[in-house]
């Protein structure tokens, strides 16, 4: 019967002398890897703003739906007022789904868009979390039926920061649109 407290005993001293054993041997330090990660702001920038529009920008004439896309909030809206002529249009979009149906169906009718002037500035409200830029365009625009025209407008874009990204939350545009006189 003095098996088992025999063991008892080596079993106890193993696991001191263990534990004695790996405090009294030094282990040499390895140095922790840096961790890699995206910066992440609590604060809109007018270079990060400046950006989005540049890549926004891009994505239209590439006619690049969800470049543009990825920029808008899920609850986003927009007013959309253009006159031509006699006739005045007003078109309100509720949801990132209407805007993107709206412009994909715009992008599908431009053959071509020239800017011919543009103005831009950019506001960033004293907290940081809403930015508003105004755009100004005055553009000279070619439908795929051949047609072409003058465009002259104001957008008018409100971006948040929406779990630390910038979002296009809201959208006034303001335009109005007249046919290329035709050459004689």
């Amino acid at each position: 019967m003095r098996c088992p407290t025999l063991l008892k005993s080596i079993l106890t001293v193993c696991l001191i002398n263990t534990s004695f054993l790996s405090r009294s041997i030094p282990i040499k330090a390895q140095p922790i890897p840096p961790v890699i990660t995206a910066q992440v702001s609590n604060q809109l920038s007018e270079k990060q703003i400046s950006q989005i529009l540049k890549d926004i920008e891009k994505a239209y004439q590439d006619k690049n739906i969800t470049g543009i896309s990825k920029y808008i909030a899920s609850f986003a809206s927009a007013t959309v007022l253009y006159k031509a002529s006699q006739i005045s249009s007003s078109f309100d979009f509720i949801g990132k789904d209407e805007i993107v149906n709206y412009l994909d169906l715009i992008l599908q009718k431009i053959q071509e868009r020239k800017v011919i002037e543009q103005r831009v500035s950019i506001q960033i409200m004293e907290d940081g979390q809403l930015a508003i830029v105004k755009v100004r365009t005055v553009k000279e625009v070619t439908t795929t039926d051949g047609k072409k025209y003058y465009s002259s407008g104001l957008d008018v874009v409100h971006f948040a920061l929406i779990d630390h990204q910038p979002m296009i939350v809201f959208v006034k545009t303001e335009g109005w649109i007249a046919e290329h006189p035709a050459k004689k």
